[in-house]
Formats: structure tokens, C-alpha cells, sequence
């Protein structure tokens, strides 16, 4: 039996929740409270351990609802509803103040201004960790440090896709380019980035209100039902025993499904970090997946050899410097055996289509723009439909997954209703 069908395990399971929620918060918060304050970047090793350990809490202070159920299966979904909503605006925040720090960058270098002072006044202005980061990038700037070097010290506050064409417009002496670039990017990225995160946040939400029915049927409907059917002694028909006994099952072992439970809420933040990995703001190196969005590391090559191509420098030595600086090892490998091809005397279009790099139809319109002069051109307008088309896909995938997990969770309602109503009229017929 769950605990919290006695009032003991009610008031016990409530306590607990609200004391471990209420660690974890701590931990989340006051680092970054301490960021804020000191005017430093959110990162180190300490900072990322009280991540770690108030996401723990988190997650533990969940699994204590379900235990404890009453208040704390209420108080679940209550929670998820509210970290939902947290998440859409922590991220369009953080957004803004992404845009905010790369337009003042951009106009610093292309009005030529100094940019140490103009990230300064930006980090003052800002908060959170963006403003961490301005203040962290203008002592960089003041001690040296190139404005590529300087961005990844700051934690990579414009995105790993950033970082690289920094510094491949630092190489080139294209800065103001590679700014440009970037917006341009992110600009194109912003209606698709919105739908994507939007569809996701309402099937995610239908999903958690079915489930939060599927839940409450099995744990007070069917019983109730259950007991009335007992007490007129009604002969219960197949589906109607079976549906019983899954109740009954679920009551004494649902705990168990706890953790499986919580992927439900947690689809929103998947789905969150997998439109960060698609425009490129998660540093992680997860190179088992790196096949899945090679379209996207295929678009960031193209715009970085653009960049080379038109300043007039040589795409050798500038594949040499991706496959040096690339923060996907999978990508780097690639660059790096193209690379070689090129230095053993293999047409560069050739080398990266061996090296799996770009697609066969990829290097047919580049060898067409190269013969016309526009093969700069032709790479972004390239890398902007590699972008496009991924963003598309994740969309025509969710829009796959959702209908049918949602049509799952309606059958399972209209197979409860029906074995609960069936009986019920041979009771009305006894009755009347």
C-alpha cells in the first residue's frame, strides 16, 4: 500500500518533500545568487557540484511524493507544472541577454570601440550569470587575452557555434563577419527554436494531465467501483476483473514506478536541451550522438570555411584549424582525415565528402558556385537549409512520438470507463 493513504504517511511524506525541496533549492539558488552578487561567471568546480547536488535533492524530494503520494502525488505534478514554466522563462531570458551581449559585441568591433569598457557596462547592466560572463570577458580582454580565448575562459556565453566562428574570424581578420554570421544565425533559429519548444511544452503538459487521470482512476476510482460491485454482489465481466486487478496491483507496487514516472515531467527539459544542442549552447561532448546532428556540425563547418573563403585564404589550413578547435571530438576526427586528404594532394571538396563531411549533392553545388565566384554564398545558404532541416525534423519526430503516446494513454481511459460501465448497468437493471 502507498504510505500516504493514512494521515501519518500524508503529514510524514509532505514534511519530508518540503524539507529536501527546500535543500535543493538552496543549492541551486545561492551559488548563483553569489555569481550575481560578485559580478563572476557561473562555472568551477564547486559551483557545479552544488548543481549537481541540488538537482539530486530535486529529483530525491520527487521520488519521496510518490512514495508518500496523497500530498506528495498532487504536490508531484504541482511541482513539475511549476519547473515547466520556470524552464520556458529562465531560457527566454537567457536568450535575450544572449542576443544583448552579441549585438554589443558586434557593434563594438564595427564601430571601432573599445570592447573591454562596452562588455564591462554590458555585465553591470545584466544579471545572472550573462552578466557574469560580460564582466569575465572584459578582464580578459584587458589582460590580452583574444576575444575566442576569452569567450571560452567565459564559459561560452554565445554557444560553441559562436566559439568557433570567433575564432576562425580572428584567424581571418573578419571579426565583424563572424558576428554577423552568428546573428544571422540566430535570427534564423529564433521562430523555429519557439515552435519547437512551444510543441513540446503543450504535448508534454496533455501528457501529464492524462497520465494524472490514468493515475487517480486506478488509485480511487476503480476501488470505489470496486467496493460497490462487491457489496450488490454483481458477477463481473473479464475486462472489468482485469481492470480490478491492474488497480489493485498498481496501489500495492506503483511506487515501483516512480522513476519511469519521472521521464514524463523531464520530456520538456529533453526536449529544452535538445533545441540548446541544435543551435549550439550546450558544451557537452556527447560524441555518441554526434552522428544525429552531424547535419548541424556540417552547417557550423560550412559558415567557418565561408568566412575563409571570403577573405581569399586558403580552405587548407583553415580545415587544419577546425579540426583543431571543433569542441565535437567526432567532428574533429573527420576534419582531421580531410585534412590529411587535402595534404596528400585531394581536391578540398573531394577530401571533405570522403571524410564524410559534406553530402555528395553538397559537393556538386559548391564545385557549380566555386566555378561562378559565389562559393561563400553558396556555404551559408547550404548550412542555413543543413539547420532548417534538422530543426524540421526534430518537429516531424515530436509530432510522430506525442500522438502516438497520447493515443496509448486514451485508450487506457476508454478501456477503464468501459469496464467500469458495463457492470454498472447490470447494477441500475438489478436495482430498478
Amino acid at each position: 500500500m502507498f504510505p500516504s493513504q493514512s494521515y501519518d504517511g500524508l503529514i510524514a511524506g509532505a514534511a519530508v518533500t518540503v524539507i529536501i525541496t527546500l535543500c535543493a533549492l538552496a543549492c541551486l539558488v545561492l551559488p548563483r545568487l553569489v555569481c550575481y552578487w560578485t559580478r563572476r561567471p557561473a562555472r568551477g568546480k564547486r559551483y557545479a557540484a552544488m548543481q549537481a547536488a541540488g538537482w539530486t535533492l530535486l529529483l530525491l524530494a520527487f521520488f519521496v511524493q510518490f512514495v508518500a503520494l496523497g500530498f506528495g502525488f498532487f504536490g508531484f505534478w504541482t511541482l513539475a507544472g511549476a519547473g515547466l514554466i520556470a524552464a520556458m522563462l529562465v531560457e527566454q531570458q537567457r536568450r535575450g541577454q544572449r542576443e544583448m551581449l552579441l549585438r554589443t559585441i558586434a557593434t563594438a568591433i564595427q564601430r571601432r570601440l573599445p570592447l573591454a569598457p562596452a562588455l564591462e557596462m554590458f555585465g553591470r547592466e545584466a544579471v545572472g550569470w550573462t552578466g557574469g560572463a560580460g564582466v569575465s570577458l572584459a578582464e580578459s580582454l584587458e589582460q590580452g587575452i583574444p576575444l575566442d580565448l576569452a569567450l571560452e575562459q567565459a564559459g561560452d556565453p554565445l554557444g560553441d557555434t559562436a566559439g568557433v566562428l570567433v575564432r576562425m574570424g580572428r584567424e581571418v581578420d573578419d571579426l565583424n563577419g563572424a558576428l554577423q554570421t552568428i546573428a544571422k544565425i540566430e535570427q534564423n533559429n529564433n521562430p523555429l527554436w519557439k515552435a519547437f519548444v512551444a510543441r513540446c511544452f503543450y504535448l508534454t503538459v496533455v501528457v501529464m494531465v492524462m497520465v494524472f487521470i490514468v493515475t487517480c482512476a486506478m488509485i480511487w476510482i476503480v476501488p470505489s467501483f470496486e467496493k460497490i460491485f462487491r457489496d450488490f454482489k454483481i458477477d463481473l465481466p473479464i475486462l472489468t476483473r482485469v481492470v480490478i486487478t491492474v488497480a489493485s496491483l498498481f496501489i500495492d507496487y506503483g511506487f515501483l514506478l516512480a522513476p519511469l514516472l519521472l521521464i514524463i515531467p523531464a520530456l520538456p527539459f529533453l526536449g529544452l536541451y535538445a533545441a540548446w544542442r541544435f543551435v549550439g549552447h550546450s558544451r557537452a561532448d556527447l560524441s555518441r550522438t554526434g552522428r544525429l546532428g552531424m547535419p548541424l556540425h556540417r552547417a557550423c563547418v560550412l559558415e567557418a570555411l565561408a568566412l575563409a573563403a571570403d577573405n581569399g585564404r586558403p580552405l587548407e589550413p583553415a580545415t587544419a584549424l577546425l579540426a583543431a578547435i571543433y569542441p565535437r571530438r567526432l567532428v574533429r576526427q573527420r576534419l582531421a582525415h580531410a585534412h590529411f586528404l587535402m595534404v596528400q594532394g585531394t581536391n578540398w571538396l573531394d577530401a571533405l565528402h570522403t571524410a564524410a563531411i559534406l553530402r555528395a549533392d553538397d559537393v556538386g553545388a559548391l564545385r557549380a558556385a566555386q566555378q561562378q565566384g559565389n562559393l561563400g554564398w553558396a556555404m551559408r545558404e547550404l548550412a542555413a537549409a543543413a539547420r532548417r532541416r534538422t530543426l524540421q525534423w526534430a518537429q516531424t519526430a515530436g509530432q510522430i512520438v506525442f500522438p502516438l503516446v497520447l493515443v496509448g494513454l486514451g485508450l487506457t481511459i476508454g478501456v477503464i470507463v468501459i469496464a467500469l460501465f458495463i457492470p454498472l448497468i447490470s447494477l441500475i437493471n438489478s436495482i430498478a
